[in-house]
């Protein structure tokens, strides 16, 4: 029924926000009592921990034989970063682009988007060659970033982790016990999540494609949106393109690297037709914003949720005229 897939996939928003807080704070927690520094733990506790809901979306979709809804659910969340996560935290503070990001971290991200395109395209159904190829980037990323890092020791991703560790549970018991009680709320979350949107797809005549570029991306990217809302709230706006761009180049990495070990994925021609191309889009707009010095104000905050509005009934729009199309026949 429409309401139980309604409330299944509800659920699964709620446990995977709620999973992925309390993964965060027992993992800094872990990491600060087995003596790991804030830079270690800002590359790769915090980082990795803050896109588990996007990973186990993933990969619970991909064992559920829906590697269309595991693809929309990396590439919506993107574009979900890009335009709806950047346009709320301007809203509420001028984003001041870092040096370090217009430098490294923005060409790398238009360098990783133009290959996830050539490979999606060029080289479908993607498998576990890609995968490997996807997941190595991530790990030369990864050394790059902490090269970079460790000639600066004071940088935004290092006090960020400074603030979480504050927060963090200080007794070992306590740390433990939150790490499991968010990784299992993950990944309950996600089958509840994955199960919903699969119900609500066949109930609404939506595509698992639509699904996951909108309701399911919407859903994992409640981190990243609480955590750049909360930044610019305390005034560090800084932060939160850093999130951003890391969280969309982890998406592209890492949990595309996942996605494509188990099995083969194809790209459905609604993906080649118009979606693909919206993250190009919207990767492009980001990078120019970036690179052009200035912090990214209210007027152009606006316009990216604007255009993320855009995207969403783009969405429904078309897959409302193919249903009627279907109906008509």
């Amino acid at each position: 029924m429409l309401w139980i897939a309604v409330l299944s996939a509800l659920g699964g928003l709620l446990l995977l926000a709620l999973g992925g807080e309390l993964l965060v704070r027992g993992a800094v927690g872990l990491a600060r009592r087995l003596g790991l520094s804030n830079l270690l733990i800002a590359l790769t506790v915090v980082a990795f921990a803050t896109s588990m809901p996007e990973l186990v979306v993933t990969v619970a979709a991909a064992l559920s034989d829906k590697p269309d809804l595991g693809l929309g659910n990396i590439v919506g969340s993107n574009i979900t970063n890009s335009l709806l996560i950047v346009g709320a935290a301007g809203l509420i503070a001028a984003l001041p682009p870092a040096a370090g990001l217009s430098r490294r971290d923005a060409p790398s991200l238009l360098g990783v988007t133009l290959l996830f395109l050539l490979l999606a395209f060029f080289t479908a159904p993607l498998a576990w060659p890609q995968g490997l190829l996807l997941l190595g980037l991530m790990g030369v990323y990864l050394v790059g970033c902490y090269r970079q890092e460790c000639r600066v020791p004071d940088g935004d991703a290092v006090n960020e982790v400074a603030e979480l560790s504050e927060e963090a549970p200080a007794r070992l018991d306590a740390a433990l016990g939150l790490t499991a009680l968010g990784c299992a709320a993950l990944a309950f979350g996600a089958q509840l999540l994955v199960d919903g949107s699969i119900d609500l797809a066949r109930a609404a005549g939506i595509s698992d494609a639509a699904i996951g570029l909108t309701l399911v991306a919407f859903g994992t990217s409640l981190p990243e949106l609480a955590t750049s809302i909360t930044a610019a709230l305390r005034r560090h706006p800084d932060v939160v393109l850093g999130n951003v761009i890391g969280s969309n180049l982890f998406n592209l990495l890492a949990i595309g690297g996942v996605l494509c070990l188990p099995g083969k994925v194809p790209i459905a021609a609604e993906f080649r037709r118009f979606d693909l191309w919206v993250l190009a889009g919207c990767t492009v707009v980001l990078v120019l914003l970036l690179r052009r010095g200035r912090p990214i104000g209210r007027v152009a905050s606006l316009l990216l949720i604007l255009a993320y509005a855009g995207f969403l009934w783009a969405q429904f729009g078309d897959e409302a005229r193919l249903a009627a199309a279907v109906a008509g026949h």
